[in-house]
């Protein structure tokens, strides 16, 4: 077989491969969790830059409100679920237990307490199902 032949060959072969690779999927990015909001709404202050928490001599207390939020940005993803809460660094302790619960994509008026709880201090939250994350 010459060159151009075996060329042309190759050419259609790839072709027709490359024509088959096209991937067209559809994401719903209104109802895909992609992030969580955790916002402090009482409380105490978290630690920040600049401004580091001293060590406390007891545990910190805080009310904090979540959100489960889609791709697109637009408020709260509509879906029923729980939610992990940890502190870094310290421990979070959830008032009446936990893991929290969260209905319609929203937890509000978490009320949780912090041991341990010094320098710049965040609360993360983990969404239990598909592990989005999320950090005052």
């Amino acid at each position: 077989m010459n060159r151009a032949v075996l060329g042309a060959v190759v050419a259609s072969v790839l072709a027709a491969a490359l024509a088959g690779c096209e991937d067209a999927r559809h994401i719903a990015w209104d109802t895909t969790p992609t992030s969580l909001a955790v916002t402090i709404v009482e409380g105490e202050t978290a630690g920040r830059n600049g401004e580091p928490l001293a060590i406390p001599d007891g545990p910190l207390s805080f009310t904090i409100d979540i959100a489960l939020l889609g791709g697109a940005g637009e408020g709260a993803v509509p879906i029923d679920g729980e939610l992990d809460l940890s502190a870094r660094p310290g421990r979070v302790v959830v008032e009446g237990g936990g893991p929290v619960r969260f209905t319609g994509g929203v937890a509000k008026g978490v009320s949780l307490r912090i041991e341990g709880a010094f320098g710049e201090t965040r609360i993360w939250a983990r969404e239990v199902v598909t592990g989005v994350i999320g950090v005052s």
